[in-house]
């Protein structure tokens, strides 16, 4: 039976599992067109399956640090990425990716901050994130 999505539109598509995806195994994701990214999507659906990286240990984590370094087990996933993942993908709204807009950001509006970083606005740094960014992106010649 197929399922149908919050918008009452057919869902034919599902995600893969992870079993489905490690049966691919490296080569099968290249074939897929994945790209570079195969050897990082095989290392995160293996960590997965033998127990290494558990979504319900990040999900449940006591802290965003924490979190964070749970998912930078995974080949491929630092700093920003395990910050993106955990503010779009887990709510956790204190997460504070920084890529080069941040940093940007950073210098120019709070040069006497050292290392700029998602402390300054607590437990919303996300959303300030989300704010500075779109700001300085988009919005400043």
């Amino acid at each position: 039976e197929m399922k149908k999505h919050l918008s009452s539109n057919l869902l034919p598509y599902s995600f893969p599992t992870a079993e489905a995806i490690y049966a691919l195994g490296e080569q099968g994701l290249v074939d897929l067109k994945v790209g570079f990214r195969a050897k990082y999507i095989f290392d995160a659906v293996s960590k997965i399956l033998d127990g290494t990286l558990s979504i319900d240990s990040v999900d449940n984590a006591d802290s965003t640090e924490s979190a964070i370094e749970m998912l930078c087990t995974v080949k491929g996933i630092g700093l920003k990425v395990a910050s993106c993942a955990l503010l779009f993908g887990f709510a956790r709204l204190d997460a504070f990716p920084v890529d080069v807009w941040i940093r940007r950001v950073g210098e120019k509006y709070f040069p006497e901050e050292k290392c700029f970083s998602g402390e300054l606005f607590g437990q919303y740094a996300g959303i300030a994130q989300q704010y500075l960014f779109y700001y300085e992106r988009y919005n400043n010649s």
